[in-house]
């Protein structure tokens, strides 16, 4: 709480705790804030809500949030590519499930608990996720070879970083 950053019984900033604590950043913050003439007892106030109450469903909407932009390619340009392609739309929609992990796999699945093995269909050897079904799986990469795609971004992490690497999209 702030007053932990307070000297006791007097109203200003504890420099050796700042500076024990805090990083200069941080320090430089809370020099800025304002020390009230009376005093007043720390409260909680979650910045999400505009009540400052804390609620599941705005911390869940950040979690969201976070888990779907870290999904999604780092800019719009990843996407303005991808709708510009000469391709049907099925399949740029396809690719857009994909990228944003919309796709049901296996595992996607398992993980809204559905009772199924996650396991590949094709391999039996690993979870059936789109990176691992589109590009790692042996099947996969015998269907790649056949149609003449170089072996490129083995190392990525997502189908989407796997794309943007081997396709320039």
């Amino acid at each position: 709480m702030v007053n932990a950053l307070m000297k006791v019984d007097v109203r200003e900033w504890d420099e050796e705790v700042l500076k024990d604590v805090h990083t200069v950043r941080d320090q430089e913050k809370v020099w800025k804030i304002p020390l009230l003439d009376e005093a007043e007892s720390d409260e909680w106030y979650w910045r999400k809500e505009s009540s400052g109450l804390f609620t599941v469903r705005s911390a869940y909407a950040i979690l969201h949030q976070e888990k779907t932009s870290n999904l999604q390619p780092n800019n719009s340009g990843v996407w303005m590519k991808l709708w510009q392609l000469k391709l049907p739309p099925k399949v740029k929609d396809f690719l857009w499930r994909v990228c944003t992990n919309s796709l049901p796999t296996r595992f996607q699945l398992t993980n809204k608990h559905v009772p199924i093995n996650s396991s590949c269909l094709m391999c039996m050897a690993a979870p059936e996720t789109a990176l691992h079904v589109l590009v790692r799986c042996d099947f996969a990469q015998g269907c790649w070879r056949q149609v003449r795609v170089p072996n490129v971004g083995t190392a990525a992490m997502t189908f989407c970083s796997w794309w943007e690497e081997g396709f320039g999209v």
